[in-house]
């Protein structure tokens, strides 16, 4: 008995081999499509304290509002990235610990806003007074006191104007704009 030309096929490359060849990179490109790329941790962070407070004196001479906001570690970012890793919360739900910094940043960033829109700072130098603290993926830089020059006037001056900066695989975002000291 002569096998059939179908049967023939089937045992040189096996069961079905056709359509694995199809389904199996479908299969694997729905996969891919379906995880999606991976998710950057702390979105627009900057490349060095000095350029995120570059960009925060920018953004405050413009009285930008949403632009120093979007310097600073957004509730998604807190609750999913930090808020895991410091056992200073307690047993607070993530969006309760969220609700208490928010509160406390957007005071701060207002207080800011309303003394300092439209100065022309220079950067001179920043200094951490309050140390840092590691935690498994990250560092937090405490008490940030900047050392500024004034372009119009020339004034120097020592001013605490946001709260700490968290870094991250060397680079950086605010923690919030709470200057409570």
């Amino acid at each position: 008995m002569n096998p059939s030309p179908r049967s023939e096929a089937a045992t040189e490359d096996g069961p079905g081999s056709g359509r694995a060849r199809i389904v199996l990179p479908v299969l694997l490109l729905v996969l891919v499509w379906a995880c999606g790329p991976p998710r950057e941790r702390f979105r627009g962070a900057l490349a060095s304290p000095e350029a995120l407070t570059e960009a925060f004196l920018q953004a405050l001479e413009a009285g930008d509002r949403p632009r120093l906001e979007g310097l600073a570690l957004s509730a998604q970012e807190f609750q999913l990235e930090v808020f895991p890793e410091m056992p200073a919360y307690g047993n607070i739900p993530p969006d309760l610990a969220w609700s208490q910094l928010a509160a406390r940043s957007l005071y701060g960033l207002s207080t800011v806003l309303h003394a300092q829109r439209g100065r022309s700072w220079e950067l001179e130098e920043i200094v951490f007074r309050g140390g840092q603290t590691a935690y498994q993926t990250f560092v937090v830089h405490r008490e940030p006191m900047l050392r500024l020059r004034d372009r119009r006037t020339g004034e120097e001056r020592e001013m605490a104007l946001f709260g700490s900066l968290l870094e991250h695989d060397g680079r950086y975002k605010l923690f919030s704009f709470n200057i409570d000291r």
